[in-house]
């Protein structure tokens, strides 16, 4: 492998970094936090932190750093916010070079993202999302997050995000980047095995010796921009930076076999399948293969989700439940606004976060279901699995009608399965709802499924 490729695709994931997790919102409204105890314990535990990695490491704290610690404790959004987006955009960027020491980013990185949570959420869902994660994980155990919520809330909500109480909290989403290696390493380096520099190069040749391969073959994946250019590879997007991430991901697994390891989904970490049951809102990554969901955990996982859907939406979702029923119930409330028939949480249904990360939880264990539909040898399996798979999808568009990610994957799943009218009737009533009204989309997940669901509409015949 050539270093300078490897080097320009990690220049590349720091970039890339923006989309996978924070981005800065310019949003209008209060600019002040609502200073929530949880959210004041985590600033003073990262600026503490902050203290001893710059000891450690020998480094110097810029004066802007404790200037956006110090604007975060005070509950000031505006100059919280402002402030880290001059650090982000000083010279060398991206904590590099002498402006904002790298060793010293990942506590910045943090308090930003959990001031993101707690500005943006409703208190309560906030805590029943972060503290309906947290408390079904044992502790010691894993946990590794996936969305903005699913990272940043639980860190903020743990007694201890910095010494791994009552989990290790991490995301698969920046660990091709080496300087979050190293953040993770001086927390948790002690307790858990965290990729090292070599483990970090290995991963990046896999990639890239795998990424040529498909290139020949022509069998690239979404979000994978691959080409060689004299004779070099020249690689990027979010697809490149994922496969990367879910290597590292497998590694984390594969050397802690004494803990147990949670995941909550980002993009879709299809290896992670055959190791993966439904746990809550997340994952359960055992350390063998689970050749078949048993008949407990599925049952247990069908009431975990009726009980959110009913206290979020006041909808349950039966076996009988019809595509055709939840988007009328669907486009009733959104549409013309009929509240009558809407005897769940107004709270969630006004809240312009939560909806987007419950219902891509419930989302992704869809999908796992799905997977394991098509995987499963036995017929009467299969097809219990499928049911299940619909059942999950249903639940999940009930508790988002909006969220285009959701939609996109139901959608997928029944034209896959040859119910080719059922999917125009979710596909018009999205198109009808009109995601943007209801949520930001701010990643480019959610903004490809919205395009994918309007490329598929036009190809159905739907207007617009």
């Amino acid at each position: 492998m050539k270093t300078d490729r490897r080097l320009t695709l990690i220049a590349y994931v720091k970039v890339i970094l923006t989309i996978l997790s924070v981005e800065l919102k310019g949003e209008s409204g209060a600019s002040r936090l609502a200073l929530d105890p949880d959210f004041a314990r985590f600033v003073r535990e990262k600026k503490a932190l902050t203290t001893t990695l710059a000891k450690k490491h020998e480094v110097t704290v810029p004066s802007m750093v404790w200037q956006f610690f110090d604007a975060a404790e005070k509950g000031d959004w505006e100059t919280t916010t402002n402030s880290f987006a001059r650090l982000l955009a000083s010279p060398g960027g991206y904590g590099r070079a002498a402006w904002v020491p790298q060793e010293i980013w990942g506590p910045v990185h943090d308090t930003l993202g959990a001031a993101e949570q707690f500005h943006g959420w409703n208190p309560e869902l906030l805590r029943t999302f972060g503290k309906g994660i947290l408390g079904d994980i044992p502790p010691g155990s894993i946990y590794i997050g996936g969305t903005d919520a699913g990272r940043f809330v639980v860190s903020a909500l743990s007694q201890s995000h910095s010494e791994g109480r009552p989990v290790f909290t991490l995301t698969q989403n920046a660990l091709a980047d080496e300087g979050y290696l190293n953040y993770l390493r001086d927390m948790y380096g002690t307790h858990i095995y965290i990729p090292n520099t070599n483990d970090s190069a290995d991963a990046f040749d896999k990639y890239f010796q795998d990424a040529r391969s498909r290139l020949e073959k022509n069998q690239l994946m979404e979000g994978e921009d691959v080409k060689i250019v004299g004779d070099r590879l020249q690689v990027s997007g979010v697809g490149a930076v994922m496969f990367i991430n879910e290597l590292l991901c497998k590694l984390i697994v594969e050397k802690n076999p004494g803990r147990e390891v949670y995941l909550e989904e980002s993009y879709p970490l299809k290896s992670f399948y055959p190791q993966s049951v439904p746990h809550g809102f997340v994952l359960k990554i055992n350390h063998q293969p689970v050749e078949h969901l048993s008949k407990e955990v599925i049952k247990a996982d069908r009431k975990f989700w009726a009980d959110q859907t009913r206290k979020l939406v006041g909808k349950v979702i039966g076996d009988n439940t019809t595509i055709n029923e939840l988007c009328v119930w669907s486009e009733g409330i959104l549409v013309r606004s009929n509240f009558s028939n809407f005897v769940g949480n107004k709270a969630y249904l006004k809240d312009r976060q939560a909806p987007q990360y419950f219902s891509k939880c419930r989302s992704a264990l869809a999908s796992l279901y799905q997977w394991r539909s098509t995987e499963a040898a036995d017929k009467a399996e299969s097809s219990m699995l499928s049911r299940e798979a619909d059942h999950a999808h249903q639940e999940a568009v009930a508790l988002s009608p909006f969220n285009p990610e959701v939609a996109w994957r139901y959608t997928d799943y029944l034209i896959s399965g040859g119910r080719t009218n059922e999917a125009r009737v979710l596909i018009q009533t999205i198109i009808r709802i009109q995601p943007e009204r209801w949520m930001e989309l701010d990643s480019e997940y959610l903004k490809s499924s919205w395009d994918r669901l309007r490329r598929k509409a036009k190809d159905l015949g739907i207007p617009p």
